[in-house]
């Protein structure tokens, strides 16, 4: 999902169904845009759903070789299309708040950034060590972390003038349970 709303900002083109070809993407032109990934490889798992999405191709088709000529065609020049985009991707699957700080100032310095998809916060060692570091020792519950963290983004997002969206995962619990409060 992240990387589709980058693609939607920043690819300067995209498929039109209607239209039944590609055409400007008034979004795409001139915005850039950061993933940054914590667990999918960026070039082996990220790409093709980046050419998927430009091309208006159904990825699942895509990763099961059923495209038709048309689609392969269509994702060709999707290929193309994704080189001339403004979107900029990191690996980190064990961030800290010093690295997103570090990470976001850096791309909107050099490429002026706009939107910022963070897949996924979860509570990790660098987290955990960065935060008892600044803490003097105090042990921390994981909430109290994650709420360090978010209480960051926001800070970014604000001093950076960037929009963040960040994805989570949850346990079953979540799901089944009536109170959600983990």
């Amino acid at each position: 999902i992240s990387v589709k709303r980058l693609v939607n900002l920043c690819s300067p083109y995209l498929w039109d169904f209607e239209q039944e070809k590609f055409i400007e993407n008034p979004n795409g032109m001139g915005n850039s845009g950061l993933y940054i990934g914590t667990e999918m490889d960026i070039y082996i798992e990220l790409e093709p759903t980046v050419w998927c999405t430009i091309a208006g191709v159904d990825e699942s088709k895509f990763k099961q070789h059923e495209l038709t000529n048309e689609e392969e065609e269509r994702i060709q020049k999707a290929k193309e299309y994704s080189k001339q985009m403004n979107l900029y991707m990191e690996d980190e699957e064990d961030f800290d708040i010093n690295f997103l700080w570090q990470t976001l100032e850096k791309h909107k310095i050099e490429h002026n950034i706009k939107l910022v998809c963070i897949d996924y916060i979860e509570l990790n060692s660098a987290l955990m060590t960065e935060y008892t570091s600044t803490s003097k020792g105090m042990v921390a519950r994981e909430d109290q972390i994650l709420l360090n963290l978010s209480k960051n983004i926001k800070a970014m997002t604000k001093r950076f003038d960037l929009m963040v969206i960040a994805y989570t995962q949850t346990n079953d619990e979540g799901r089944t349970q009536g109170l959600r409060d983990q």
